[in-house]
């Protein structure tokens, strides 16, 4: 499939769950997770994946549409981007695989992706999306947790976006991971939270950025939270630019 859309919709509220079963693969170029690429979407939206009540070893694969060792990219919850939407609209957008072992190859794995800002109507909607897991490998080119894609010279979206990613056990292996960004260059307040437990093991080869910021006078908040397991990083863990507006919180414990 060239891309699968877990809550996809346009004009009408939407909330959709993708319940695995007992052995699943999914292939696929991109997968998103309550969002979309573009277009109008409406005021609640919420898209969901995890595991079938009652399954407590289940196997999740992903791969790209190649199989193999193929990468898909994995977004969970955006706002897309298309700056021209006007319907306010706040999505979620989480991702549970806690009942079982996960296998994935991605590429991009982007967790709540905001809009900065909109043209036109009432645009304005936070955006929020969960990642958890305990158990298996994800292993991703890139990571991004918490960001906001575009901006409107003409409104600011000042609902937050929020990313939270989750591990108590398994591995996440990234070549970069980047926390809190603003990108959209708006005054939207950016969340995310990294929290590490049990014998779970984020290995970033390259740099961590710990909030990032564009010019805009905004709220930036990033907290990693080292409980149990293990981090290592490869390269720089800092924030990606200089602002008293970025509050960087590491915490192990």
């Amino acid at each position: 499939a060239d891309s699968n859309d877990e809550g996809e919709t346009y004009g009408t509220a939407n909330n959709s769950t993708l319940f695995l079963g007992a052995t699943n693969t999914l292939y696929a170029n991109r997968i998103c997770v309550s969002g979309s690429a573009s277009g109008n979407l409406a005021n609640v939206i919420s898209g969901r994946i995890l595991f079938q009540t009652g399954i407590t070893d289940g196997r999740l694969t992903i791969r790209g549409v190649s199989g193999g060792s193929s990468r898909a990219d994995l977004i969970i919850g955006s706002h897309g981007g298309d700056e021209s939407a006007s319907t306010a609209r706040s999505t979620a957008g989480y991702v549970d695989i806690t009942g079982g072992i996960v296998d994935a190859m991605i590429g991009l794995l982007a967790i709540a992706e905001g809009r900065g800002g909109w043209v036109g109507g009432s645009g304005s909607g936070g955006m929020s999306g969960s990642l958890t897991m305990n158990g298996g490998v994800i292993d991703a080119t890139n990571v991004v947790v918490g960001r906001t894609m575009n901006k409107s010279t003409t409104n600011t979206n000042t609902s937050p976006t929020t990313g939270t990613l989750s591990i108590s056990n398994g591995l996440l292996r990234t070549g970069a991971l980047a926390m809190s960004l603003n990108d959209g260059g708006a005054g939207q307040i950016v969340r995310s939270t990294l929290t590490i437990a049990g014998t779970g093991i984020v290995a970033v080869t390259g740099d961590v950025i710990l909030g990032r910021k564009n010019g805009i006078t905004t709220n930036i908040e990033v907290t990693v939270n080292i409980a149990g397991g293990a981090m290592t990083v490869g390269g720089n863990m800092a924030p990606g630019s200089a602002s008293p507006e970025i509050i960087s919180d590491v915490s192990i414990n």
